[in-house]
């Protein structure tokens, strides 16, 4: 067996001495100890202890405190981003309502519903007026399919300026839908799209429809006179 390290516990001077020996005597300073508990002192560690990283006492010990603080602030670039844009946007909307007068708000109906002024045609006018060749009962039914499609098409009101690209595509979208319900209807009925104009025309001079017509505008100006539209008041009474 190799021999034993020990160290002198008085004056720290490291020996080698046999296995079998229990009591040294240091050769530096002559004191006399005990090899093992000599031994114990002298002999590193076999294994060291890793150190044990503090915990942190504070709640946020375990946060990422860079990424938390670049979320916080993209929150508030995003925020400031979107008050600036609602602010420009507000502001657009005012100059466009300036810019736009009554050409943007005479396209919304008004709320009351007041009765309009009806087209009344003479007698002669009503004898020289051409009629497609169906029945009455059934050019009436067509006619009332030819107004419900009108209000929703090229008779709903836009709420968007005049000369706005926008509005000309939106404009030509509700034509586009309108006729192509014409041609549907046309073809249900087995009669020609110019039967479909006298119809129309012959409708709205006999005032087969009698309710107030739209308010909206196209092309800059109004689809039907004022008086015939929707919250036409007329004159006062007593005048």
């Amino acid at each position: 067996m190799s021999n034993r390290s020990v160290r002198c516990p008085q004056c720290k001077t490291t020996a080698s001495v046999p296995p079998s020996v229990v009591t040294a005597r240091c050769p530096s300073c002559g004191h006399v100890f005990s090899v093992e508990s000599a031994q114990a002192v002298a002999e590193p560690q076999a294994t060291t202890a890793k150190p044990r990283k503090k915990k942190s006492s504070s709640p946020a010990g375990d946060i990422n405190v860079p990424l938390l603080a670049g979320v916080l602030v993209g929150i508030l670039v995003f925020g400031m981003i979107g008050v600036l844009a609602v602010m420009f946007m507000g502001g657009s909307d005012s100059s466009a309502s300036s810019d736009t007068g009554d050409a943007l708000t005479s396209d919304v109906a008004s709320a009351e519903d007041d009765t309009p002024v009806l087209v009344v045609l003479s007698e002669e006018e009503l004898a020289a007026l051409p009629i497609a060749s169906v029945p009455e009962n059934t050019r009436r039914a067509i006619y009332d399919q030819i107004r419900d499609s009108a209000r929703t098409t090229v008779e709903a009101p836009l709420l968007v300026p005049d000369g706005n690209s926008m509005r000309s595509s939106l404009e030509k979208s509700q034509q586009a839908i309108h006729d192509n319900s014409m041609r549907q209807l046309a073809a249900l009925h087995d009669i020609s799209m110019d039967d479909i104009a006298l119809i129309t025309a012959e409708g709205d001079a006999k005032n087969w429809d009698p309710s107030p017509r739209s308010h909206a505008r196209r092309n800059g100006e109004r689809l039907y006179p004022e008086e015939r539209s929707r919250g036409w008041k007329g004159k006062s009474k007593g005048n």
